[in-house]
């Protein structure tokens, strides 16, 4: 569990994960390999996947501090916030329904740890409409370690090249067969705090690694009718996990907020966690 006193920044938190908080024995319902939504939501969470072990997951350590979900990238893992009318719930998809209205603003935090020459790792594949294969581009975060990045929330596109920025190489100096912490921002359309002239940027350990000056217009995302949280692509009518940009790795924790969260809070929910994965 987190230690006492540690308080991460959760101002408009909306869904999360934790492997150090998630619930055992107590919950009759749980199963060891299942990710389980935590903490206050308005929205339900639901499965697109059976999760055995073989496809996708696996809890370790559990109810300790450094505990982490094991993703072998073998089917993927798709987790939805469901809404009226998604594919999941048999719908078509076709509706305005949405979980972001005009000025809204997201931020993607999570630990990771990505072992060497892990190709793509993926997170999050957002959208949705009648039309999946168009839309569900538009929430995308896809780690490379030997070409560019393919960083994108809403219309803002960040594609750095991890192997050097400003002279550092981030894959070997904080990523490769390690923990770190990634965060992914993007904004009402104002200038990000701390991040010169962008509206949507990434960071990795507290530290800014790109960034990108284009609005993110995250209300632009039409039929936005469920979020989905995945560490593949999604693929098909249904939005089932795909067979492409598998992540393999662990995960730690994942928070997903509506908003662009303070740089300080990057740096204060980095600080506050990092000891739990040997940093």
């Amino acid at each position: 569990m987190l230690t006492a006193g540690t308080k991460l920044y959760d101002t408009d938190l909306f869904i999360w994960f934790d492997a150090s908080q998630q619930a055992t024995g107590s919950d009759a319902s749980f199963r060891t390999h299942d990710l389980k939504a935590l903490g206050n939501t308005t929205q339900t969470a639901i499965c697109s996947s059976s999760f055995t072990i073989t496809e996708g997951v696996g809890l370790v350590n559990p109810g300790q501090i450094d505990a982490y979900y094991n993703l072998t990238g073998a089917n993927g893992v798709n987790w939805v916030v469901a809404s009226p009318d998604d594919h999941l719930n048999g719908g078509t998809g076709a509706s305005s329904n949405t979980h972001f209205t005009s000025g809204d603003a997201m931020t993607v935090e999570c630990w990771w740890y990505l072992t060497t020459n892990w190709g793509t790792g993926q997170i999050c594949d957002g959208g949705g409409s009648a039309s999946p294969n168009s839309q569900r581009d538009k929430c995308s975060f896809r780690l490379r370690h030997n070409t560019s990045c393919y960083i994108i929330g809403g219309n803002c596109l960040m594609q750095p090249n991890l192997t050097n920025i400003d002279g550092t190489n981030f894959v070997t100096d904080h990523m490769s067969d390690k923990w770190a912490h990634y965060v992914f921002r993007f904004g009402d359309g104002s200038v990000l705090d701390e991040s010169g002239s962008d509206k949507g940027d990434f960071w990795i350990n507290g530290i800014k690694a790109a960034g990108s000056t284009t609005d993110p217009n995250i209300s632009g995302i039409t039929h936005f009718s469920r979020l989905p949280i995945n560490t593949t692509n999604l693929s098909g009518a249904e939005q089932r996990p795909g067979t492409s940009d598998r992540f393999t790795g662990r995960m730690g924790m994942f928070r997903f907020y509506k908003r662009a969260i303070p740089a300080s809070a990057i740096r204060s929910n980095y600080a506050g966690t990092k000891a739990r994965w040997g940093l």
